[in-house]
């Protein structure tokens, strides 16, 4: 066995996907997201940047100029994020009840009612 099929022995998969580059499934991602309006044009471009330079490095071992780039996926996770492409997060703004305390003194402190 190898180190996966180790790691997720007994995980049942209820969804699978189609490998697609980042390019690809960002343009799959914007096609359905009923969210998006013309003020997002800006950021999907950054997006779309993100997702080309995701599948150079991809293509390319995550190495540029002799380097490892351990930055350029965790920004394009963020503008997912911020276009509101991730479903296990809320758009960016979004106001939602609190998850905890923590989470509910820093809502009031960004509104100006901490205690």
């Amino acid at each position: 066995m190898s180190f996966l099929s180790d790691l997720f022995e007994g995980v049942v998969i209820v969804a699978e996907f189609e490998k697609k580059s980042a390019v690809d499934a960002l343009k799959e991602s914007i096609a359905v997201a009923t969210h998006l309006k013309p003020e997002h044009h800006a950021a999907i471009e950054a997006a779309r940047a993100l997702a080309r330079r995701v599948d150079d490095l991809d293509a390319n071992d995550w190495i540029v100029g002799g380097k490892l780039d351990n930055v350029s996926m965790p920004t394009y996770l963020r503008s997912l994020q911020l276009l509101g492409l991730m479903p296990s997060t809320p758009a960016a703004g979004a106001k939602g009840k609190p998850r905890n305390d923590l989470e509910e003194w820093k809502q009031r402190a960004r509104s100006g009612g901490a205690d």
